[in-house]
């Protein structure tokens, strides 16, 4: 068997915190680069061509790192498991902005971030907090301390496993997102009619295509370990779950749709 993908190079880590497991970030403009950690004070960026770091932020914090994703060029959010959120520039490695999680100890959280492509502000971007308590805060960046939107989901927990939690924003379409990690589903959400206060919220769609067992629902063992949007077809979500089922599937919006 010919292998499909080869091994080009290897990245060497700041520390070794395997066991807290290592988010990696793609740069999106320049030289290609990636930025990675298992902790807050790991976050280095590497170039890949030749695997030399290139900088690393300056800061002690040990919280484990949930989510990690660019803004812009150098503009990056960082989310620890705790809730922290840190905000940082490539650029300027010692000026890394934490926003403490502000009363919401205790819960596991990662984050999804939809940035405005046409826009040159990194600040015009979305926050999606997703709470291992099945709650998901929406803030803008210029705010992170003050959520715009509170939702407490409709999901009932199937895992008590918080590394497959995932919250991600369609990028073709305002105001959903989709959640994944607690069970066998994947739920689309519409943060447009969130409030501050913290309200409960219904899915707009439901894929429970991976609880299908013999044409029977398994609800019991059936677990989403992670989703994507499609790039460009705006209801068309990929998703995979611990059974080695990987769907690609369309949504539809019944409250808008016609016949």
């Amino acid at each position: 068997m010919i292998d499909v993908i080869k091994s080009t190079g290897d990245i060497q880590l700041k520390s070794a915190s395997s066991d807290k497991g290592v988010k990696v970030a793609s740069g999106i403009t320049g030289n290609p680069c990636i930025l990675h950690g298992s902790q807050i004070s790991d976050i280095q960026l590497t170039e890949l061509t030749s695997g030399k770091p290139l900088n690393s932020v300056e800061t002690d914090s040990p919280d484990a790192l949930s989510s990690l994703q660019f803004v812009s060029g150098s503009v990056f959010l960082a989310c620890a498991r705790n809730g922290d959120m840190y905000v940082g520039d490539t650029r300027k490695p010692s000026a890394l902005q934490q926003t403490p999680a502000g009363g919401r100890e205790g819960a596991h959280w990662c984050m999804g971030v939809k940035t405005d492509l046409l826009s040159s502000d990194p600040s015009s971007c979305s926050v999606a907090r997703l709470s291992s308590s099945c709650q998901v805060f929406v803030s803008d960046l210029r705010d992170l301390r003050a959520p715009e939107s509170k939702a407490q989901l409709d999901v009932q927990r199937k895992t008590t496993d918080n590394d497959f939690m995932k919250v991600t924003w369609a990028p073709a379409l305002d105001n959903c997102l989709a959640v994944s990690g607690f069970d066998g589903m994947v739920q689309i959400y519409n943060t447009a009619s969130g409030r501050p206060e913290l309200v409960e919220f219904q899915p707009l769609f439901v894929h429970r295509g991976h609880m299908m067992s013999d044409d029977q629902f398994d609800t019991s063992s059936a677990v989403v370990t992670a989703h994507v949007w499609h790039p460009s077809r705006p209801r068309t979500v990929l998703s995979a779950a611990v059974g080695g089922s990987v769907h690609v599937w369309d949504w539809v919006d019944k409250a808008t749709a016609s016949c």
